[in-house]
């Protein structure tokens, strides 16, 4: 199984505090049966701006230290960003601010939960710049109704959902759009976070 979406490299956003709690979150994955881990530390302007640098350092000492441990998953780099404006990304990369999953041209993209913003544009800005966009757990978006959803589907974004959406950690309302928008077929990555 593969996870696109988790905050396992150590001391670059909200997610693990240090190496030791890395690894047992490894642990617990492999145990749920992941054998590929995206790893998507926050890029949040004035929240989360670690250096792209000191990510890769990170990841690489997370790395390193599954192969010490024998964990049997595979480890890729990529960053969730967050976007308050349409045409941040641009800005954002011309100041090597964020990085790209794996080195490929997909984003994993984040937006406010309540404030509205027009994803399409988003989606469409990044596509002209030549990149594809995988929307982050898009049930928690409170203003995104089923025919946007649909129409980000449509301009070529791909969708995920939160496991513990479905498991309904986030209340009834968000557990109810995210078994919609599964039944009806949009979502393309169900990840851990």
């Amino acid at each position: 199984m593969i996870d696109i979406h988790s905050h396992v490299i150590p001391n670059v956003d909200d997610g693990s505090t240090s190496l030791d709690a890395s690894i047992k979150l490894l642990k617990e994955a492999i145990h749920e049966g992941v054998t590929d881990l995206i790893c998507t530390p926050h890029y949040r302007k004035q929240m989360f701006e670690t250096e792209v640098e000191k990510l890769k350092i990170q990841f690489s000492l997370l790395v390193n230290e599954a192969k010490k441990n024998n964990l049997p998953i595979n480890l890729y780099l990529g960053q969730e960003i967050y976007l308050r404006r349409p045409n941040a990304l641009k800005e954002y990369f011309e100041n090597n601010k964020i990085i790209t999953i794996n080195e490929t041209n997909w984003l994993l993209l984040e937006f406010s939960y309540t404030k509205d913003i027009d994803i399409s544009e988003v989606i469409y800005n990044a596509k002209i710049n030549g990149y594809n966009s995988i929307i982050a757990h898009i049930e928690r978006y409170q203003y995104v109704t089923l025919e946007q959803a649909f129409e980000i589907k449509k301009i070529g974004a791909l969708i995920q959902v939160n496991a513990s959406s479905i498991n309904g950690k986030y209340g009834f309302f968000i557990k109810r759009k995210v078994l919609k928008f599964i039944k009806i077929g949009l979502v393309d990555f169900v990840a851990s976070v």
